[in-house]
């Protein structure tokens, strides 16, 4: 049999005999589609179509979402015995649901009344046992969201499909039960689906809605798989495909929210921004509140992976706020993810904590194993954070309880080696020590912009915290000269120069002790954040971080071999000069002179890579960034008119160049033009 060709056996003879059974074939083979409009074809024997089968095809073309009418054709069809009449109804109603994107509590009453059509499959054409099963799964994995029960009809529909040797269903079938498999973590199955299925994609009578979703589907598998390449090659041309722009908003969004998660694996962060852009400016009917939903819930997955995770929080939010109004667990279960993650990343630890605690039960209960797992992988990450390393190692192999056997599945919106990197910082091998050092150390000290000191999660140093300035000013010279093992001499001599050898020591004690007392408060477990051996002083690293200690791990002196996201790590660190408001003494001058060098010598790396890689945007945004922080710095200015002139962007490169002149109150010197832009694109001001 040729894929796509309707066997003898795709209906029974006793329904072939039935008057109306071609236009209820052609129902059960177009009207899941709805990428063409379905117009019904008169019956084949040339009879006049039965007034239930009639009323049916209407009912499905009619506009609107209501399903009052079929339910009223439901009943009759059951008491008139008309098994495929009733299927009809029945999976009408539901994909009425679905377009409508409201109210998706109504599939919970299709669900009961498909009950009553179980016990009759037998009696159903194999097309209309197909379309029915494949509709009461939909509505399974859409409405209630009950996977368990769901799964429980997948063979039976599969086999039904098989009957019928239809392209399309073949097709939808893989698209619907990627959501059942996915949520499952199990991918393995939803492979064999999609590979059975795939030789009816060239199938003439294959419509681009099913293909469409079965192309889109195997490209995010191959992103899941650890493949991104392979799933970018496989979802970029279906952005070109003819069709797009004409079916319905879910196709469209599936597309390209599969794209924009497989360019975020990729680190492709100005292609993350042009699909979110695009996906912003989607024109969808403000009613649909499903697919609003999943149009957050894409924005909130793109501004995560760009570092925005403010912005990810409030899309997250949204998209559970368009859950909540089409009654749809499954957009209030995906966007809780979302949620957490971007809580996470604000360093709002303890309520990130507290919702994955909640949520990863949820998700469990759910059958959502994939979800669950991912959450399990964030609380470890947050457990490690606060030292909690047994709770961590807890999480971690409660994943391989949630999924198949043999299975490895990405953290979602995560960097792909996250949970590698976590199993090897909880289980090192036996020749390396166990790293117990929390990734968050509950001290951190931040230096650029002025000093910051946060404590916990709810306190916070001000200046009013402090007993005057040697605190501050003895924190401030361990931190240039160290962190750790600084002289007390030298810093009893460095602070006290006026003071004898006695006195000085003294004076020096007494601050320490002062200072120590300030950060710690009453925290017993924080008492030795700073400690002398050996007459030296050091910060505790597993208690303290300090930003610029990170930023020079970060943006080593010979910089331009530095891999760029390390780069984009170290220059994000730097908020403003080191200690701004803390005096000019001639070693504190040093220091942050060295560290605003240290932050241009990274901007010119990362800059570099950015150029090569034609990051446009991300070039400008650095440049301008570092510009704020150096506003003198001529050379920074010729970088930026280089980048807007390589875009044709001729007013903004005249802007930059007012700016600069403005600003160093001359035209900017030649040696730092040394492309001659300001001498050849302007004239004088």
């Amino acid at each position: 049999m040729v894929p796509g060709e309707i066997p003898e056996s795709g209906l029974h003879r006793r329904t072939r005999t039935r008057p109306g059974h071609h236009a209820l074939e052609h129902l059960f083979l177009f009207c899941p589609d709805r990428s063409e409009q379905f117009s019904p074809p008169s019956d084949g024997s040339g009879s006049a179509l039965p007034a239930l089968v009639q009323r049916l095809l209407k009912a499905a073309v009619l506009p609107g979402h209501d399903t009052d009418l079929l339910d009223d054709l439901y009943d009759q069809a059951l008491r008139q015995g008309l098994w495929d009449v009733a299927a009809g109804c029945l999976g009408t109603a539901c994909l009425k649901i679905w377009d409508s994107g409201q109210d998706f509590s109504r599939f919970s009453h299709w669900i009961e009344e498909g009950e009553q059509l179980l016990p009759r499959l037998e009696d159903l054409s194999h097309l209309a046992r197909a379309y029915f099963l494949l509709n009461q799964i939909m509505a399974l994995i859409t409405g209630p969201v009950d996977l368990k029960k769901a799964l429980t009809l997948v063979d039976e529909c599969r086999n039904a499909i098989d009957r019928t040797g239809a392209a399309n269903l073949h097709l939808l079938q893989g698209a619907i039960l990627a959501n059942l498999y996915y949520w499952r973590g199990d991918l393995d199955t939803l492979e064999i689906i999609l590979e059975d299925s795939a030789p009816y994609l060239d199938h003439p009578r294959a419509s681009p809605f099913a293909v469409l979703h079965h192309r889109a589907t195997h490209g995010l598998l191959m992103t899941l798989r650890g493949a991104p390449n392979q799933g970018r090659a496989i979802l970029t041309p279906l952005l070109d495909h003819a069709d797009l722009e004409h079916l319905p908003p879910m196709a469209w969004m599936l597309v390209h929210n599969h794209l924009l998660y497989t360019e975020a694996a990729l680190a492709r962060h100005d292609r993350v921004r042009r699909l979110a852009r695009k996906i912003r400016e989607r024109t969808i009917p403000e009613q649909n509140h499903y697919y609003h939903s999943y149009l957050q819930f894409t924005l909130a997955m793109a501004e995560l992976s760009l570092g925005h995770p403010h912005k990810a929080l409030r899309h997250g939010r949204e998209c559970q706020r368009r859950g909540t109004l089409c009654q749809s667990p499954n957009a209030r279960r995906m966007s809780a993810l979302v949620i957490g993650q971007a809580l996470a990343d604000l360093g709002r630890t303890r309520e990130a904590m507290v919702h994955f605690q909640e949520w990863i039960e949820r998700w469990s209960q759910a059958d959502y194993r994939f979800i669950a797992a991912t959450g399990c992988a964030e609380l470890a990450e947050i457990y490690l954070h606060l030292g909690r390393v047994d709770q961590a190692r807890s999480m971690v192999s409660r994943i391989r309880t949630l999924l198949p056997a043999a299975t490895e599945l990405p953290c979602l919106h995560r960097p792909a080696d996250t949970l590698e990197q976590l199993r090897h910082r909880l289980f090192p091998a036996k020749d390396k020590p166990l790293v117990c050092l929390p990734a968050c150390p509950p001290i951190r000290i931040h230096t650029f912009g002025g000093l910051d000191i946060r404590v916990g999660d709810d306190r916070t140093l001000y200046d009013r915290n402090w007993r005057g300035n040697m605190s501050k000013k003895l924190l401030a010279a361990i931190l240039v000269h160290g962190p750790q093992k600084v002289g007390t001499s030298f810093l009893a001599d460095l602070l006290w120069p006026d003071a004898d050898g006695d006195r000085a020591m003294n004076s020096f004690k007494v601050t320490l002790s002062r200072l120590r007392k300030t950060v710690a408060g009453d925290d017993p477990s924080l008492k030795n954040w700073i400690v002398v051996k050996q007459k030296q002083v050091s910060l505790v690293s597993s208690l303290c971080w300090i930003d610029c200690q990170e930023f020079l791990a970060l943006a080593p002196d010979e910089c331009a071999d530095t891999a760029a996201d390390l780069l984009k790590r170290g220059v994000a660190l730097y908020r403003g000069d080191f200690l701004a408001h803390n005096g000019d003494d001639g070693w504190l001058y040093g220091h942050r002179e060295y560290l605003r060098q240290r932050y241009i010598s990274a901007v010119l790396s990362l800059h570099a890579h950015y150029r090569q890689s034609g990051n446009y945007l991300e070039t400008i945004t650095l440049l301008e960034n570092a510009i704020h922080h150096d506003p003198k710095n001529e050379y920074l200015y010729s970088l930026l008119v280089t980048a807007h002139l390589d875009k044709d962007n001729l007013s903004k490169a005249r802007e930059v160049y007012r700016r600069a002149c403005s600003r160093l109150g001359r035209r900017p010197a030649p040696e730092n033009d040394p492309a001659h832009l300001f001498s050849s694109t302007f004239p004088l001001p």
